[in-house]
Order: structure tokens, then sequence, then C-alpha cells
């Protein structure tokens, strides 16, 4: 039998959590466009290989304004979060393509 790290079990108790502060799974799978039984598996001791994925864990922090996931990843690898005192929303962003994160050829 493969060996869980017990944190996975942590994360999937602060994922339940979240979930629930999100309005309930039904909901949570909307907002993620996940399958219900995906939101049920990826919070469930049963199916520890299942774990959140970390794209459904930013979309139900941003809709509730918890931080509940991303504080518990910072105090596991021995740090805190500290967050920024103005609001994200008013934040720019810059994302960058694969197309245009290339090297220019030399």
């Amino acid at each position: 039998m493969k060996h869980t790290h017990p944190a996975i079990f942590e994360i999937k108790a602060a994922f339940r959590d979240l979930v629930s502060e999100a309005g309930g799974q039904s909901r949570a799978a909307g907002l993620t466009a996940m399958p219900q039984t995906k939101i049920s598996e990826a919070g469930s001791i049963n199916h520890p290989e299942r774990a959140p994925r970390v794209d459904h864990v930013a979309i139900l922090e941003a809709d509730t304004g918890s931080h509940r996931i991303t504080r518990l990843l910072a105090e596991l690898a021995g740090g805190r979060l500290v967050l920024n005192a103005e609001p994200a929303a008013s934040r720019t962003r810059t994302c960058i393509s694969p197309a245009s994160s290339a090297r220019p050829a030399t």
C-alpha cells in the first residue's frame, strides 16, 4: 500500500471547510466546472490520491474571501501568509503566454 503524506489529510479537511463556506458541494462544482463527485473525492479521506486542484482552490478562495488553504500551505512550508493591504481586484496582473515567454533566437 502506498504511503500518504499526513499533510494531505490536513489539506483535504481545509478543502471540505472551504467547500462548505462556498455553499456546499453542488455550488462548488458549479463554480469550478467540476463534477460534484470530483469535489467530494478531493475532500474525502477515502481518496488520498485525489487532492484538490490548485485552480479550484483559487476559485473557491476568491469566491469566499477565505485564504484557508493558501494559509495552510504557507504554514506547512514553514512560513505564514501575509496579505497585501490593497484589494486583489485593484492590482494589475501580468500573464505570460507560452509563446511570449519563449527566448528569442540568438
